[in-house]
Formats: C-alpha cells, sequence, structure tokens
C-alpha cells in the first residue's frame, strides 16, 4: 500500500520549527527597523554639522528643510544677500498654520544628503523658534537655518519606528551646532 500525507511526528515537527523561525526571525526584524532609525539619526546628525560648518565655510546662510509630508530632508543655500523668512506673529495664521520655509533666494545643494527616511521610519515631529515657543508641528515643512557667524536656529527633531513607542528626540544647539540624541518612550495616544 502506498499511503501519502503527512503523520502526526511529521506535522509536530513542521508547526516546532515554524515556531523556531516565528522566534528567532520577528526580533531580528525589529532590530533591523531600529537600526534604520539610528542610522537616520546619524545621517540627520551630520546633516546639521554639514549645514552648520558649510554656513561659516562659504559666508552663505544654509537651510536643512524638513518635509514632514513626504518625510525628507535637504539642504538649501542661500545667495549673499539673503535673510531668513520673517518670524512676525502676523505672518502666521495659528488656527491653521502650515509653515512652508518658501524663498526664491535659496537652492538647492543636491550634492548634500536629500534624505527619503526608510521604510518604517518617520519624522514624527519638528520644532524651531520661528514657530514659536514649545510649538511642534507634525505636517507641512520645516526649515532649520545656520548662519555664517557659526550661529544655528535652536530646533528639534522626532524620529521614530512607525511601529514602535521609542521615539529619538534630536535637538540643536544653537550656539555650537551640535545635537544631542534622547531615546524616549512615548506611551500611545487612545
Amino acid at each position: 500500500m502506498n499511503k501519502s500525507g503527512l503523520t502526526l511526528l511529521e506535522t509536530l515537527l513542521v508547526v516546532a520549527l515554524l515556531a523556531l523561525l516565528t522566534v528567532t526571525v520577528i526580533p531580528n526584524i525589529q532590530t533591523v527597523f531600529r537600526a534604520s532609525v539610528q542610522a537616520s539619526v546619524r545621517r540627520f546628525s551630520a546633516l546639521v554639522r554639514y549645514s552648520y560648518d558649510q554656513a561659516i565655510l562659504t559666508g552663505k546662510i544654509h537651510r536643512i528643510v524638513l518635509d514632514l509630508d513626504k518625510q525628507e530632508w535637504f539642504v538649501e543655500i542661500g545667495g549673499a544677500d539673503t535673510l531668513p523668512v520673517s518670524t512676525n506673529e502676523e505672518d502666521r495664521n495659528d488656527s491653521d498654520y502650515d509653515y512652508k520655509p518658501k524663498s526664491p533666494a535659496f537652492d538647492r545643494i543636491e550634492k548634500a544628503d536629500t534624505q527619503h527616511l526608510p521604510k518604517g521610519v518617520l519624522i514624527a515631529r519638528a520644532s524651531s523658534w520661528r514657530l514659536g515657543k514649545d510649538v511642534q508641528i507634525d505636517k507641512g515643512q520645516v526649515a532649520i537655518y545656520a548662519f555664517p557667524s557659526g550661529l544655528m536656529d535652536e530646533a528639534g527633531v522626532w524620529l521614530k519606528e512607525q511601529t514602535s513607542t521609542q521615539i529619538f528626540h534630536v535637538s540643536v544647539n544653537p550656539l555650537t551646532g551640535r545635537v544631542d540624541v534622547e531615546a524616549i518612550d512615548e506611551k500611545p495616544t487612545p
């Protein structure tokens, strides 16, 4: 007799192998995403330093533009007489505030790091002193300016994994252009 099919022992062996793979593979996938967030934090930190250094070396204002809608960032350089955008309260409508750092005097630097964030990594929110005290946005654009005098805008960027409650807060020091990174566990919103 030629019987085809799986015995109970063979079925249990397959189930045990699948359970073992699940236990070993899923934590490694989470580690890969965490590594992507940490790599993005390092790239952003390097971009802040690059903008700070280039502003001093070239004598021109540089700015990092964070586009929270497209989940990317890039660097722009200002012309010789370029000034940052206005920060007057009358220039914005706080009820539906969508900050867009637009100026024809700034040109995108193509060789600088234009970073489209890896899948699963998000710019959760951003802040800048130009937005107002303690204002954080989660849509639109934010610009962080670096000046030839060696000053930068005080700003903060929060990067996170899409599926995690851990978030990395990157704060920019306005006097030195250095960044501080803090890992925070946020409670999910109900």
